[in-house]
């Protein structure tokens, strides 16, 4: 997995390998400040193979994000393997002072 963040867009982006994955086999939840991506790899006839490397199993990741990511915004596509996650982040929030009257 890569993530980085791009300041000229104020996302934060992962790029996860799913080698093998159709979009309707993997998951994507987010409940405010962690994002969770999982699939299930099925199992496979291997009778016969002399090497067998590929996964199979439950996959899951969870990664907490910075806050201020705008919900709403929240991208993923799946192409060639690589999930490309794009969380945009709001504007930083300005502190303002509240005078007592």
């Amino acid at each position: 997995m890569d993530l980085y963040e791009d300041p000229d867009t104020n996302t934060v982006n992962a790029i996860i390998e799913l080698p093998g994955l159709a979009k309707e086999d993997v998951h994507i939840d987010w409940n405010g400040d962690q994002i969770t991506i999982g699939a299930e790899i099925p199992e496979r006839d291997t009778s016969g193979h002399t090497i067998c490397e590929r996964t199979v199993g439950r996959f899951r990741r969870t990664l907490t994000t910075p806050r201020g990511i705008k919900e709403e915004d929240i991208k993923a596509s799946l192409k060639n393997g690589l999930l490309a996650l794009s969380l945009p982040r709001a504007p930083e929030l300005v502190l303002k002072r509240i005078m007592i009257s």
